[in-house]
């Protein structure tokens, strides 16, 4: 035999030793899955030809649909925040102070006085207040029915102010301490004051202080005269 020979033999039973591995290797990987598959399979039939039947359709009717219900959102009770805790006081009664009714007062009834002839302020002053000093207060509460104090006329009706209400002090004491002259028959200004003033030309002064409109007189009329 010669070596070419030799060396086909060992090539030849390497390949027989080789392939026997291989075949011995694929049996048990086959033995061990077959172990790992359950005794009763299931053989499946996917590749079973699929048949669909055809049904057929009802013919179509006229039918009212039904309105959908409306769908409502339950509303999930969602956890609120806890109040806060309030601490209550006690609370303090404030009583009101009582209230005092007090009486209206009345606003004096007014006095209306109507002159006689022959009266003056001073006769009016006296009549009502006890004295001749509160004249004045007569003159200035009508100047609007009397422009001139000293020339009364009959029948005007003069208010007569409330004895109550004080007057100044000072015009008071001007008017208690002024001179009243009578006037006679033939009297003039300027005659009464060169007799009781000592000069006849002050009697602007006498006319000022009586508020004289113009320079006649009447008997028996009063008049204030200033201090000599």
């Amino acid at each position: 035999m010669t070596r070419d020979h030799k060396l086909a033999l060992v090539v030849g039973f390497g390949l027989i030793l080789f392939v026997g591995i291989l075949v011995t290797d694929h049996l048990s990987a086959t033995t061990q899955s077959d172990d790992l598959l359950p005794q009763n399979a299931v053989t499946s039939d996917w590749n079973q030809p699929l048949t669909l039947a055809a049904t057929p359709r009802a013919p179509f009717r006229d039918q009212a649909v039904a309105p959908a219900a409306p769908r409502t959102t339950p509303i999930r009770n969602e956890s609120r925040p806890r109040a806060a805790e309030v601490v209550l006081e006690p609370e303090i009664s404030i009583e009101p102070d009582p209230i005092v009714e007090r009486p209206a007062t009345q606003a004096p009834e007014r006095v209306v006085h109507v002159v006689r002839s022959g009266e003056t302020l001073q006769d009016i002053s006296k009549q009502y207040f006890k004295t001749v000093r509160r004249w004045k207060q007569i003159a200035d509460a009508n100047r609007g029915v009397l422009p001139n104090p000293d020339r009364l006329r009959s029948g005007i009706r003069l208010v007569i102010p409330d004895p109550s209400v004080r007057t100044d002090d000072r015009r008071v004491r001007e008017v208690a301490d002024a001179r009243t002259y009578t006037v006679r028959a033939g009297d003039s200004l300027s005659s009464i004051a060169g007799r009781e003033l000592g000069d006849a030309r002050r009697y602007p002064e006498i006319k000022r202080r009586n508020r004289l409109n113009g320079d006649s007189l009447q008997p028996g009329q009063k008049l204030q005269l200033p201090d000599r």
